[in-house]
C-alpha cells in the first residue's frame, strides 16, 4: 500500500501582503490580504509561517516545523509548536492566507 503524500501549503498565486505593527515592541502584526480585502491580526508566529512560504515555496507540515522550531529555538518535533501550528494552520486556511497544493511530479 502507497503512504499518501503530506499535504503541502503556499501562499494562493496573486496574493499579496501589506502588513505593519504599532511599534517596534508590538507582539501583533495587522496583515491586509489584497486578494480577499481583509484586514487581519497575526502573531509573530503566523507572520513569521508566511514569511516561510514566500520564501521557501510550498512546505509541507514538517518543513514549517522544522523553520519556526529555528526561530524559536525548541525541537521541530516539540508537542507544544506541533500543536500551535494545528491550530495557525487551520486560522491561516480559514482565511485564505495559505492554501494547499499538490506535490509536483
Amino acid at each position: 500500500m502507497t503512504e499518501a503524500a503530506p499535504i503541502r501549503y503556499r501562499i494562493p498565486p496573486g496574493a499579496g501582503f501589506q502588513r505593519w505593527r504599532e511599534g517596534p515592541a508590538a507582539r501583533e502584526w495587522v496583515v491586509y490580504h489584497d486578494g480577499t480585502g481583509q484586514t487581519l491580526r497575526l502573531s509573530e508566529v503566523a507572520l513569521a509561517i508566511l514569511d516561510a512560504l514566500m520564501a521557501a515555496g510550498p512546505l509541507d507540515p514538517a518543513g514549517i516545523a522544522a523553520v519556526l522550531a529555528g526561530q524559536l529555538d525548541v525541537p521541530a518535533d516539540d508537542d507544544e509548536l506541533q500543536t500551535a501550528l494545528s491550530g495557525l494552520i487551520d486560522g491561516l486556511l480559514r482565511h485564505e492566507l495559505i492554501e494547499p497544493c499538490a506535490w509536483a511530479t
